[in-house]
Order: C-alpha cells, then structure tokens, then sequence
C-alpha cells in the first residue's frame, strides 16, 4: 500500500492548483490502494489561533499530491474509489466568513461588508470528532465525512483550487464520501491526482463557503478505464448515479442544472438508456446535490432504473 503522509506533503509543499507543472509525489499501478494525508483547508488557524487572519492567512485548500497512475493517458478515466475518511487529530473547526466570500478578493468583500454596515462573528468555533459525533460551540452532528476537493491535472493552464471545472477540483458535494467512485478524465499522462479539503460534516451548498473542515487520512483504490473521454466528473454509489456539472461565470445556476442533466442523461444512455425515455427518467425521478456555488450534481437512484 502507498502513502502520502501530512509531514511528508509537508517536506516538500502543499499545493494549490492541479497541474502537469508538478512532480508527483508518489507512482502507483491501476487498482493500488493509496493512504493520503491532507490539512485542514487553512492550515489549521482556526484551532491554533481561534480565527481566521487573513492578514497573516495561510493559503485556503492545500492539497496533497500529486499522484501519478501509470498507463493513465489522455482520453482515458480515473477511477477513484474512497474507501474512508478519517479525522488526523480527532478536531475540526469552522468560522463565519463575510457573506461576500465568492467575490473573490478580501478587499471587495470588506467593500460589501462596510457599505451594507453588516458584520459577523471574528471567532472560530472548534469541534471534537469522537464516536461518530462532531461537536463544539453549541453544535452537535452526525460524523459524516466527505471531500471537498478532488481533480486531476488539465491540460494546459494550471486549474487554481478554488473553483469546480471539467477536471473535478473544488466541488464540496455531500455525495464525494466514503463508499463512492468519483470518475474523473484523464488530460495528462499519469493524471496528476490530488486531493484534500476533508469535511467531517457538511451541507449542502456550504453557504458560509466553510464547513466542518478537518484534517484527514483518505484511503483511496484507483483505477484506469480506458477511453470515456469524460466532458466532467461523475460519481457512482451504491444507490445512484450523480452527473456534475461545474459552473462558469457565463452560466446561472438554473443553465448548470440543466447542464448536469444532460450530463447525467448521456451517462444513462451509455449504461444502455434510449435518451427521451432517460429524459422523462430524471424529469419524474431525478435529484440534486448542491455543492458550493461552483458546482452541482444531477442524480438518479439506481432503483429507477430498468437494468444496473
């Protein structure tokens, strides 16, 4: 079994975007299983500090890897099986960020913040992670652990971690949990896998843009599928079937719900689906998860379906 440890990642730097730039740090073979290590998606201020200090922040979403699969071409699926997600130090934490946190830079949000004479809470609010409970601050819920960020490496410019696109990256989706696969396309030779911003709990569309952020151990088995030539991530569990659909700055949020399911749809049709029948399949029976404002994901149960 291949491992990425935090002090290892650590050695040598996290990252901050997926790209073909990079070394990977590790090599594995289609169908290894890989142990990965990641911080907390800023570096663990909130538990030093008891905030977050933008004027001394280290940068938000590290990611741990990259992760070369060899016999990955361009064309080609990764196969990304999440086998769990555990907590590093048994703590996660989150805080109340400017609600004008997707404007991007600190200053157009502090811009917002003055003209609307609006404030927020400056402390961070600490959890403990103990027999499958998260709580802190008032707050108590359910373990439920899942990955804000996974992607492989684009080709061409390198794919900043913040956002969602075509090669997965920051999509924060309740459904990227243990137990699933996450299809991801294959750009570069090797992949170029990353990964980090666990999540011990999390809703849906994380409007603070902040969850239960912890720092975590991932197991992961990966595969190579040749071809699919995938247009965006998909993910598979044990129950349904989930098209995602990253969001551009072109699209509203209605156009990237609509995206998904065409997404989704052509994924059913290549399962062996006639397309109108997958159409009124997901008009009657479909589901959504919402992750951040980035992204969203289409979904149908498998139970709806005629064959599995």
């Amino acid at each position: 079994m291949h491992r990425i440890t935090r002090e290892q990642q650590a050695s040598v730097g996290f990252r901050y975007a997926f790209t073909d730039d990079d070394d990977p740090l590790i090599e594995i073979q289609p169908g290894e299983t890989v142990v990965v290590e990641s911080e907390d998606s800023y570096h663990g201020q909130v538990l030093r500090e008891g905030r977050r200090n933008r004027s001394t922040e280290p940068r938000s979403n590290p990611l741990s890897g990259p992760i070369y699969v060899d016999g990955a071409t361009p064309g080609d699926t990764l196969a990304v099986h999440i086998e769990s997600i555990e907590p590093l130090d048994g703590r996660a934490s989150t805080y109340v960020p400017s609600w004008w946190w997707f404007l991007g830079g600190v200053p157009l949000r502090e811009a917002m913040d003055e003209f609307l004479e609006s404030t927020h809470p400056d402390a961070g609010v600490s959890f403990s992670i103990e027999n499958g409970t998260v709580s802190g601050g008032g707050l108590e819920m359910e373990y439920d652990p899942m990955l804000g960020t996974i992607g492989t490496a684009p080709r061409g410019p390198p794919a900043p971690n913040g956002p969602a696109g075509p090669h997965g990256g920051n999509m924060d989706l309740p459904c990227i949990k243990p137990g699933c696969t996450v299809y991801l396309p294959v750009s570069v030779t090797g992949a170029n896998l990353s990964l980090g911003d666990a999540h011990a709990a999390q809703g849906e569309g994380e409007i603070t843009g902040v969850a239960a952020e912890m720092a975590a151990r991932t197991k992961l088995q990966i595969d190579v599928i040749s071809g699919g030539n995938l247009a965006a991530p998909r993910v598979e569990t044990d129950d349904a079937l989930f098209a995602v659909a990253p969001r551009n700055h072109f699209a509203s949020f209605e156009e990237t719900i609509r995206l998904a399911y065409v997404l989704l749809v052509n994924w059913l049709c290549e399962r062996g689906d006639e397309k109108w029948d997958a159409m009124r399949r997901c008009a009657l029976s479909g589901r959504l998860v919402v992750g951040n404002t980035n992204c969203v994901a289409a979904g149908l149960d498998k139970s709806r379906l005629p064959y599995r």
